[in-house]
């Protein structure tokens, strides 16, 4: 009978990933892992025995599982109630042998394209969760606090964002974070006002800075705080810190203050 993998149920997660609950005297001695052979000899067994005291094992075969299975898979989920699918492009993570051996990994992040997120589409989507740590249950849990998601969209998105929450305006894009909008199907006649994307209180907002009517009158700049607020909020854990943009894209960065998944819903994927 061939063996199954250690991913396939707790049994191989007590062995090769920790647990805090007791081993069992059956199961089998746990090897030293390869990262912790690197180190001096009178050096990896004590802090490999000091993990499996505590309860914690190396993290490191978690993510070159993930990474064999997701990378180039298309992946569905849910987002604040919303559908969220992307295309997962890669996984990368750094592991000191030492913080490994308990549970922790350095530098990860996740990264995908062709994003769809509640009929919208973004570019790319960069995730960098820091502490990267088990959490010891008879099904560990990855957990990550903070967390910072950094999505690219075409401008055209977030015209279709803005359209959502203000109704019939037309939208042009004046360069940089810069928006002028305009009362829909109307000609340069009409009056118009300049706004400026910004971050308030974890949610984007507009901060009109000029307003004008057709191209005789001279416009009028804008003194004091006239914010428009765009509902944007996603959760209570989800807030944006960050938007920036170009001529042709628009960058936001988001913030979750925790973040933690089973491992059996990491490997279901």
């Amino acid at each position: 009978m061939e063996d199954r993998p250690w991913y396939a149920g707790p049994t191989g997660w007590l062995v090769d990933l920790g647990t805090s609950l007791p081993i069992p005297s059956s199961l089998p001695s746990l090897p030293i892992p390869s990262g912790l052979r690197r180190l001096p000899a009178d050096l990896a067994v004590p802090v490999f025995d000091t993990a499996r005291r505590i309860g914690a094992l190396p993290i490191e075969p978690l993510f070159a599982v993930l990474r064999a299975g997701l990378v180039g898979r298309r992946i569905e989920t849910s987002l604040a109630g919303e559908r969220l699918a992307f295309t997962v492009t890669g996984i990368d993570a750094r592991f000191d042998p030492v913080s490994a051996a308990i549970g922790q990994a350095d530098d990860v992040s996740f990264s995908g394209g062709d994003v769809e997120y509640d009929d919208l589409r973004a570019t790319s989507v960069t995730v960098r969760p820091r502490h990267v740590h088990t959490r010891l249950a008879f099904d560990p849990l990855l957990v990550a606090a903070p967390v910072d998601i950094v999505v690219v969209a075409e401008w055209d998105q977030v015209q279709v964002l803005l359209r959502r929450h203000l109704g019939g305006i037309d939208i042009e894009s004046l360069g940089g974070t810069r928006v002028r909008l305009r009362t829909h199907g109307t000609k340069a006649r009409h009056g118009w006002v300049d706004v400026e994307l910004a971050v308030a209180g974890g949610r984007l907002e507009l901060r009109p800075t000029a307003a004008g009517w057709g191209d005789w009158l001279p416009q009028r700049r804008f003194k004091g705080d006239r914010a428009i607020p765009i509902s944007t909020a996603l959760s209570e854990n989800v807030r944006i810190t960050e938007v920036s943009a170009s001529d042709d894209e628009v960058t936001v960065v988001l913030r979750l203050d925790e973040w933690s998944m089973a491992y059996s819903r990491l490997l279901s994927f």
